[in-house]
């Protein structure tokens, strides 16, 4: 109902639905090709972002050379299952070259979902969500595809947390 209403108001908001469960990867790859937008964030239902977590990280976006950069990170919080923060990645704003990028990333995941905006053709190109060869990876096996195109821009400001449940 909320997601409908929206729709009322702005154009830019659409509802798709799944008529089975087809899991996280097929269902985003889904959404990902009716994704119009030059932009592609993707949420979980636990994540939380700041009210003002895309306008910010689109404006960052629009200021660096996209052909260098494909993904731009937020700082994200760590919240328990009762919204108290525990954690937090204490770093400031860096521009990491694609080299530098993939290579860290091939040493594990240190980018965090609900803090990562991504370029809409760059998801597209790298073959989207359902193209994982490892259980529960789909965000890093994406996100890996994608660095072997560009870099990263992470913006030093907590716009997002993760919910982890312990």
């Amino acid at each position: 109902q909320i997601l409908h209403s929206l729709t009322k108001h702005d154009s830019r908001v659409s509802v798709t639905r799944n008529v089975a469960n087809t899991g996280f990867p097929v269902a985003t790859d889904r959404l990902l090709q009716h994704a119009a937008g030059e932009y592609l964030y993707r949420a979980d239902s636990d994540d939380v972002c700041h009210p003002k977590f895309l306008e910010t990280l689109v404006n960052c976006f629009d200021a660096v050379d996209k052909s260098k950069y494909r993904i731009l990170g937020s700082r994200c919080l760590y919240l328990d299952e009762h919204d108290r923060c525990w954690g937090r990645r204490r770093v400031s704003s860096y521009a990491m070259p694609q080299q530098a990028f993939l290579e860290k990333l091939l040493l594990g995941n240190f980018l965090l979902a609900p803090g990562l905006l991504y370029l809409t053709q760059q998801v597209r190109e790298s073959g989207g969500f359902s193209l994982q060869p490892i259980t529960n990876s789909a965000d890093w096996h994406m996100t890996l595809r994608v660095a072997m195109d560009g870099g990263l821009y992470f913006y030093g400001t907590s716009l997002a947390a993760y919910r982890q449940h312990r």
